[in-house]
This record gives C-alpha cells, structure tokens and sequence, in this order.
C-alpha cells in the first residue's frame, strides 16, 4: 500500500483481517496489527473484534482469549461481536468449559 502512495489507517488495517481468517493466516493477522501499532495507529475495538474472528476461525482459542484480554488491558470492552467470536473460538476448541463461563458472565 505505501508503493501506491496508500497511508493505511484505523479502517484500512481492520479491513484487510478478514481476508486473513479466509484464508487461515493467523500469523498475518497479527502481523498486520503489529505494523498498525508501529505506524502509530492503536488498534480499536473493530480491529480487535476482526483479529478475534481470525483466531476463531482458525481454531485458536488462546490467542482469541489472550486479545481479549489486550483489549481490556487497553481500556477497550468486547462488543458482542467480539464475546461472539470468542465463543465460537471455545466450541470451535472444544473449550466447553471455558464457553459456559463466558456465557455465564455475558447475560
């Protein structure tokens, strides 16, 4: 994007995460959020709730949790879609446990 003389920003970075679930790369999710804080763009919560989907999508319910957790170090709280990604993360992983609690503190 900088070639083409593109500044990403706050919409351009979220923009791109769901292509990364589509096709299971994780990795550049993260990677992609890592240049966004290094370009000095904090991450919001549209950008934590895609990175969520990601991780749910690609069956990694730890990174899924551990970003909720960022966002709530961060000040930022889960919207439901963000509470909705995690709990497909936790049947996706079989986390059923862990579902139930989420769910619990949900409603």
């Amino acid at each position: 994007m900088h070639a083409s003389g593109i500044n990403p920003d706050a919409i351009t970075y979220p923009s791109l995460l769901p292509g990364c679930a589509r096709t299971k790369q994780p990795a550049v999710a993260f990677e992609l959020i890592g240049q966004m804080r290094g370009n000095g763009i904090r991450p919001n919560g549209v950008a934590y709730h895609a990175l969520i989907d990601v991780c749910a999508k690609c069956g990694d319910f730890a990174r899924a949790e551990a970003t909720i957790s960022r966002m709530l170090s961060e000040g930022i709280a889960p919207d439901p879609a963000a509470l909705h990604a995690l709990l497909v993360a936790c049947a996706k992983c079989q986390q059923n446990e862990r579902f139930l609690s989420i769910l619990t503190r949900m409603v």
